[in-house]
């Protein structure tokens, strides 16, 4: 358990820059992120805060702020079958340089995102606020698909699609959720993006949400 920590200004050539949990569930708890930052110029570096590696987390009541990637998941990154618990959290002003500025989401990952803020964050591609590559289940009805629940994601930019979120690929549920003045590189897609290249649709349940400008 960790809990009550500030982590801040921590920098590595690799994924994590606080934090990096392979194969392990710890709980994470009344900490601050801050300015923490995941680097690598050749091979871009994922995670600017938390990076988890089939790891099952339960974060919650903590605070990312303007941590950075030079790859995917400014604030978190999730890969290969991770599925972290983060509630209660405020992940604000994070930044990528590719997908996720705020959450990255890849490859059978069911993150299960609730009553949390996500705003400010900043993507050099997709998901300026979440993104989702290829977290799939059976249908968007699947108890085990990743889930978005009462969370406010406003005010985060993606340099292509999807400033809010952006799912390839990916089967989710978002509810009782409020997406508000995200932008785009794109003219389509600032608040949710639905890219689909493969044989999985890409499936989005949505119910009881405030979507703005949706395009």
């Amino acid at each position: 358990v960790l809990y009550g920590l500030t982590i801040k200004n921590g920098s590595i050539n690799d994924n994590g820059g606080a934090i990096f949990c392979s194969y392990s569930s710890p709980t994470i708890k009344n900490c601050i992120f801050e300015n923490n930052r995941a680097a690598g110029s050749i091979l871009r570096k994922n995670g600017g805060a938390i990076a988890l590696y089939n790891s099952n987390p339960v974060i919650a009541d903590c605070t990312f702020l303007a941590n950075s990637a030079t790859g995917a998941g400014g604030g978190i990154s999730c890969r290969d079958g991770s599925s972290p618990i983060i509630s209660n959290c405020r992940i604000l002003n994070n930044s990528a340089g590719a997908e996720g500025g705020g959450v990255f989401c890849w490859i059978n990952s069911i993150a299960n995102l609730s009553h949390s803020v996500i705003a400010g964050n900043h993507s050099g591609s997709f998901g300026g606020g979440v993104y989702f590559y290829e977290c799939t289940a059976l249908s968007a009805e699947d108890p085990n698909v990743p889930s978005v629940d009462f969370v406010t994601i406003a005010d985060n930019s993606a340099a292509s699609y999807g400033g809010g979120i952006c799912l390839w690929d990916s089967k989710i549920k978002l509810t009782n959720s409020i997406l508000w003045n995200n932008t785009s590189g794109e003219s389509a897609g600032s608040q949710i993006a639905l890219i689909d290249d493969s044989l999985d649709a890409t499936t989005l349940s949505i119910n009881y949400c405030d979507v703005t400008g949706l395009n």
